[in-house]
């Protein structure tokens, strides 16, 4: 998140200044790698390979999805399918890989470590879809600048979504919006009117639900308990939040 904060160049994190903002792009990213290296020395003292793998393949794939997104960039030719692969690989994995440990560190046998790992990677995709949809409807109270990844270039699904249902000329003034180095508030407000006028948050929301209800599914495989109300519980909370 550290480094993210700075390649996105994010002045907030969760409602509050990011460390690159109080501290400079310099020290957050020397203390990002310090973190980075020190995590990878505690999987070490676990002393199982299996977990070690798990982190790898995440963190590997992380950084094809951010390269990816990198690429995508103020790219309108970007479909929905694309989307779901960067935000699965940036996001996801890290969301699938933690739920997954659990599993693998407890001596669950290989099947739960697969339902956990699922159920962590469908929240991780509901919560990069609420995060893009709260990107058009939020605003500083709740984490972040309205329209955020439209200043830096980023198609996200509410921005494809209704991408793919604009008429030609409606394509037109949304790809001279995302060729600009500047954004004006009147730029904003074209997209943000064409986005709600196409259904696109909602359209947004109802996928992140979508997820949700797999993730859920997921979790069939375990006897009921506190610890499996409290996955479901956030599951539940990914939908809800605010930041």
């Amino acid at each position: 998140m550290l480094h993210d904060d700075v390649v996105d160049n994010a002045p907030l994190r969760r409602g509050k200044a990011s460390a690159n903002t109080i501290f400079g792009n310099e020290a957050a990213v020397l203390v990002g790698d310090y973190l980075f290296a020190k995590s990878f020395k505690v999987l070490s003292d676990i002393n199982n390979i299996k977990v070690i793998k798990s982190y790898s393949d995440a963190t590997t794939l992380m950084a094809e999805g951010e390269v990816k997104e990198l690429v995508k960039t103020a790219d309108i030719k970007t479909g929905e399918k694309d989307y779901l692969d960067i935000i699965i690989k940036k996001t996801a994995v890290l969301f699938a890989c933690a739920s997954e440990v659990g599993a693998i560190i407890a001596g669950k046998e290989e099947k739960c470590a697969k339902k956990l790992y699922d159920y962590g990677l469908n929240i991780g995709i509901a919560f990069q879809l609420m995060d893009d949809a709260l990107d058009y409807i939020s605003d500083k109270e709740f984490g972040k600048f309205i329209g955020n990844d439209l200043k830096e270039g980023k198609l996200t699904l509410p921005l494809i979504h209704a991408i793919e249902r604009a008429n030609k000329d409606e394509k037109e003034v949304i790809t001279d919006i995302i060729y600009k180095k500047r954004l004006t508030s009147k730029d904003l407000k074209t997209v943000l009117s064409l986005v709600k006028s196409y259904g696109s948050i909602d359209y947004t929301i109802s996928k992140a639900k979508d997820a949700i209800k797999k993730a859920k599914k997921n979790l069939d495989i375990f006897p009921d308990s506190k610890y499996k109300n409290s996955l479901i519980d956030i599951a539940d909370y990914i939908i809800d939040r605010k930041l």
